[in-house]
């Protein structure tokens, strides 16, 4: 067995292959390494081994941070808008929380 982890995870599933030689990743497998819709994963074939791999792109915290704020809705108290300077503090302490860069 082939192994790239510190430790040994064991999930086992069967899926069939179509035709055109399509698959499905098991919903347990996609959950437990946050593999979702649209995101790319790298096949290789180790021996008579395939194995399957999400492909991952490393940020740095900033570029991170960014696209959080890029994504967030505006954010309203009361019906009010909130002043911007206040949104903007608010929505750099969501994000650097959210990454756990805070102490």
């Amino acid at each position: 067995m082939v192994s790239h982890l510190p430790f040994q995870i064991t999930m086992n599933s069967k899926t069939k292959v179509s035709s055109q030689g399509r698959t499905v990743i098991p919903v347990g497998i996609r959950e437990k390494l946050g593999i979702r819709e649209g995101e790319e994963v790298e096949w290789t074939l180790e021996g008579d081994v395939i194995v399957v791999r999400p492909v991952r792109e490393e940020k740095t915290p900033d570029e991170n941070i960014e696209y959080l704020k890029n994504h967030l809705v505006e954010i309203k108290a009361a019906s009010k808008a909130v002043p911007t300077n206040l949104k903007k503090r608010m929505m750099d302490e969501w994000a650097r929380r959210k990454l756990g860069l805070t102490p």
